[in-house]
């Protein structure tokens, strides 16, 4: 089974992230597996990534940036960036600030389950 984490990691001083957002929709466990990147399926290799994105003002996530990839070189942040087109949130967080124009911070883990 794949893990999906959706922790926000946010800094305390970023008065335009999203903290609470409010997801429509997040990619499926399917999803995730689709996304496992091949060098990592074949050596059942585990890995994560973190991203960084824009929200539009339709809710979905742009101009993803890549933060964070464990283990190097297998494909986890290149994963992490098409696995972002799944994600869409509320125009409003949970907190019921806009989320329009903000940045959000989504962490993604990939687990191998042979």
């Amino acid at each position: 089974m794949i893990v999906l984490a959706l922790t926000l990691m946010l800094a305390a001083d970023a008065p335009s992230t999203v903290e609470r957002p409010d997801w429509i929709t997040t990619p499926s466990n399917s999803d995730m597996a689709d996304w496992m990147p091949d060098k990592a399926r074949e050596n059942h290799v585990e890995g994560s990534a973190s991203m960084d994105c824009d929200v539009t003002p339709k809710g979905t996530l742009e101009k993803c940036v890549v933060t964070q990839e464990q283990p190097e070189g297998y494909g986890f942040g290149k994963a992490a960036l098409k696995v972002a087109r799944k994600f869409k949130m509320k125009p409003t967080s949970l907190d019921g600030q806009p989320t329009a124009g903000a940045r959000v911070s989504v962490p993604l883990h990939w687990t191998d389950n042979r």
